[in-house]
């Protein structure tokens, strides 16, 4: 969701939120000796800056900044290895940037594309790149109310 709450000549403003859910269950069907499924939860408030283009109405070229919330949750189904992960989760936060593009294709249905890097926090879990550094590419088609 996004809502503009000024618009200029050159650029609007405005605040937005994003929430996603992820899941990963590729383990099972690879035949590892353990069977992972991780969850993650996003939610990322932030605030936008959208340039108005004279020429090319249609096409919205956007810059965001904000905040990054992810829940992450690991639970392990086949407890056969040396260690028992059936339990493990973590809230992970950090600063979050990102840009993208969308393209009015009616007036009210949108198509959108949005690059967000997110630094987080490592928190209870390992302090590794995986973990901290979090690139995400979202696609999707949209409404405007």
């Amino acid at each position: 969701m996004k809502y503009r709450i000024k618009d200029f000549k050159i650029v609007n403003l405005g605040i937005g939120i994003n929430g996603g859910l992820l899941v990963d269950d590729t383990d099972k069907s690879n035949n590892y000796p353990q069977d992972f499924e991780r969850t993650i939860y996003t939610i990322q408030p932030k605030i936008f800056s959208e340039l108005n283009l004279s020429q090319l109405t249609k096409l919205h070229l956007f810059v965001n900044i904000g905040y990054s919330f992810m829940k992450m949750k690991l639970t392990n189904t086949n407890n056969s290895g040396q260690v028992d992960f059936s339990k493990l989760s973590d809230t992970l936060r950090g600063i979050n940037a990102g840009l993208g593009v969308s393209y009015d294709i009616l007036p009210r249905f949108f198509l959108q594309a949005q690059y967000d890097f997110s630094k987080l926090n490592s928190g209870n879990s390992p302090d590794i790149d995986y973990n901290i550094n979090v690139n995400l590419l979202k696609m999707g088609i949209g409404i405007r109310l």
